[in-house]
């Protein structure tokens, strides 16, 4: 269903930033982008309003509208887009800057010499390559906006879970500070150290290829501990995988460790069943994923399904649809109606070496 979401909003702004960058749109074309997404999120999603009313959604986009000039470059709609999709607290709907801001980023001198950790409502510094820095320095302002602005940036952020956006901003400093500011080159930075307030001024560089990072992977930290770091659920070979968790169980069994130390702190997600198959691993004998979930049927999803999956010499056997639960819901309800399923826990047979 958010899908339908992500392909239209993608797409709107896709054309624009690859074939008008650096141009402008008219205020009713951006009111009228502004109308559609969120007309077409309203009839797909089933609790738009689960993280912002409807009244105060629609305020904030009324004050979005007013503000508007006559014209507005497609940077600049597309960071109010991201922004008012953001409102929604869904982590699987959302816009991205404009494809034009993303490339700047890529090949201008946007990357900051330091990396930040934001605690407590406060950005440190927590690494430096530049000897002007040091950890546990805290920024005040760079280029003379405050810290509180600067963690305003955590708009620009999609997700529903305050702590998460929080991290992702820490990680990704350098990107949104760009995102939201355009800072390229060089920066005047105050931090306070140990008390003491200093003015720095520090160069940009160009971000340089980013590693690629092990999927997963397994040590023993000493006799009596390994350690089992997951960093995503995407992008994973099922054969790969599973091969990998056979051998390292049976290696952990064989070592007779008795603490294991399971590491998701970098997994932003993925495929739920990559998470699912180490239940057996671990002697879980029931699990449940989620309690309920809710389906909305709607006329835009089921354009989208006719035209992504339906081709036209399947289209004798369509009724045929409707003998499948989900094919009912999806393609024959009524558009608007909601239909709830429970789930049920999942009962496991742990495998041969699962760790107890």
């Amino acid at each position: 269903m958010k899908q339908q979401i992500i392909i239209l909003s993608v797409i709107l702004l896709g054309v624009y930033s690859n074939c008008y960058a650096q141009k402008k749109i008219s205020r009713k074309d951006a009111i009228e982008d502004i109308d559609f997404f969120f007309e077409q999120a309203e009839q797909i999603h089933p609790n738009l309003y689960f993280n912002i009313s409807k009244e105060e959604l629609n305020n904030k986009l009324l004050t979005v509208k007013e503000q508007l000039d006559d014209s507005i470059s497609i940077d600049d709609f597309s960071l109010k887009m991201t922004t008012l999709a953001n409102l929604m607290g869904d982590g699987h709907t959302n816009i991205y800057p404009s494809k034009n801001l993303r490339d700047r980023y890529r090949e201008e001198n946007t990357q900051l010499p330091f990396r930040v950790n934001v605690s407590n409502n406060k950005i440190y510094v927590a690494s430096s390559q530049t000897a002007k820095l040091i950890s546990n320095d805290i920024i005040l302002s760079i280029n003379n906006v405050p810290a509180p602005e600067l963690l305003a940036l955590k708009k620009l952020v999609n997700g529903d879970i305050a702590n998460q956006k929080i991290r992702k901003l820490s990680h990704y400093f350098s990107y949104y500070l760009f995102i939201g500011y355009g800072y390229s080159d060089s920066l005047n930075i105050t931090v306070e150290r140990k008390g003491i307030k200093k003015h720095l001024s520090v160069n940009l560089f160009k971000p340089g290829k980013r590693k690629a990072k092990e999927k997963y992977t397994f040590r023993f930290l000493n006799d009596t501990t390994g350690l089992l770091t997951i960093n995503t659920f995407s992008g994973i070979n099922k054969g790969e995988y599973l091969h990998f968790l056979d051998c390292t169980f049976n290696n952990i069994h064989q070592k007779q460790i008795n603490t294991l130390l399971i590491d998701l702190t970098k997994n932003g997600g993925g495929n739920s069943y990559y998470g699912e198959v180490i239940f057996p691993y671990i002697n879980v004998e029931k699990y449940r994923f989620n309690q309920k979930y809710f389906i909305k049927t709607s006329k835009p999803e089921k354009k989208y399904i006719r035209k992504r999956f339906v081709k036209w010499y399947y289209y004798p056997l369509y009724p045929f649809v409707s003998l499948s639960k989900m094919g009912r819901i999806l393609l024959f309800k009524k558009s608007g109606s909601i239909t709830e399923i429970a789930l049920k826990d999942t009962y496991l047979n742990p495998v041969a070496n699962s760790f107890n």
